[in-house]
């Protein structure tokens, strides 16, 4: 270690010569229990997910960042839907698979793609297309428009008209998808039987998502 690093000992007998490390600066302290709680709530309002943060300060220099960022619609939630077998088995644990849904204005809008004519916004086409998705866990969504190969974000201003545009009908709106596109608005496979060219979703993905 470097001499810098140590200092003569007061405590050290006379006519004798000590040294003493010398402590280094202590580490930067850990968020606050209070800190961690705000940039949770922060990130909620958001939808975004919550960070690990390692300090203090880090934790102050994020909740400034999220303050200044516009705050998620507020008025949808996301339910998991749990998907069984045999319907009778709802009261077990015995879930054969899952998907989420957002809830708004009461209406179930399952995670997938659907298509509006006319959507309440400056679309250019008459036709347009969204997505709707949620993260594995179930904490985060997210309203995208699609355009051609890509997922575009949506102004803040017209995510709840267009998610209340498409909760007016979800199995209409996820039909005109598969009509427009030939693909199934639930899983994203091709339509390619005759059943499902005619619904406009896969018939196994519109029943498991109640839709008869």
């Amino acid at each position: 270690m470097a001499d810098n690093d140590y200092m003569d000992d007061p405590l050290a007998g006379v006519g004798q010569i000590g040294r003493i490390e010398v402590a280094l600066p202590s580490a930067e302290p850990p968020p606050s229990d209070r800190q961690r709680v705000y940039i949770s709530d922060l990130c909620n309002e958001r939808g975004l997910p919550i960070p690990d943060v390692k300090t203090r300060r880090e934790a102050s220099d994020l909740i400034t960042k999220l303050k200044g960022m516009p705050r998620f619609p507020q008025g949808v939630t996301i339910k998991r839907v749990d998907v069984y077998a045999d319907p009778s088995a709802e009261d077990s644990d015995e879930a054969t698979s899952h998907y989420f849904a957002l809830v708004i204005d009461g209406v179930s809008i399952p995670v997938g793609k659907y298509a509006l004519k006319n959507a309440p916004t400056n679309t250019e086409n008459d036709v347009s297309f969204w997505s709707v998705w949620v993260n594995e866990p179930g904490t985060v969504w997210r309203l995208k428009q699609v355009v051609g190969p890509y997922l575009e974000s949506v102004q803040q201003s017209t995510i709840l008209p267009i998610l209340r545009e498409i909760g007016k009908n979800p199995e209409a709106a996820m039909a005109l998808y598969g009509h427009e596109i030939g693909r199934c608005g639930a899983c994203g496979r091709q339509l390619t039987n005759k059943l499902s060219r005619r619904l406009g979703i896969g018939p196994i993905c519109r029943s498991l998502r109640g839709w008869s």
